[in-house]
C-alpha cells in the first residue's frame, strides 16, 4: 500500500443490499442463468456480511498494483478462490 495511505483512507461504500437482492429475486429462472453465466456465483457474495475492522485491518497490507497483500516489504499473499471460499465461509468456486 502507498506509504502516504493508511486504514483510515479506506471508504467503506454501503450498499443496498435488500435491493439487489430482490432485483435478482425479480428476475426469471433463464435471466438468473444468464447472469450467473457471465458473472459465476458473484451473486452469492450479496448474502454475506462484512466484517469492517477486518478490511481496516487488512488495507494496511495491501498492494493494489499487485493484487496481494504484503507483510514486512518481504512476503506476498495472494489468496486463492479456494481460500476466499474458506475465509468468506461461502463456496464461490461452484453453482451450488
Amino acid at each position: 500500500m502507498d506509504a502516504s495511505k493508511d486504514a483510515s483512507d479506506l471508504g467503506i461504500i454501503p450498499i443496498q443490499k435488500e435491493v439487489l437482492l430482490e432485483m435478482w429475486d425479480e428476475l426469471d429462472k433463464s435471466k438468473q442463468d444468464y447472469v450467473e453465466q457471465k458473472i459465476g456465483c458473484l451473486i452469492s457474495i450479496l448474502h454475506i456480511e462484512p466484517q469492517v475492522a477486518l478490511f481496516k485491518a487488512l488495507a494496511h497490507f495491501w498492494n493494489a498494483m499487485a493484487s496481494t497483500f504484503v507483510f514486512g516489504n518481504k512476503y506476498e499473499l495472494t489468496p486463492t478462490l479456494d481460500e476466499y471460499d474458506i475465509i468468506i465461509n461461502r463456496q464461490m468456486t461452484s453453482f451450488e
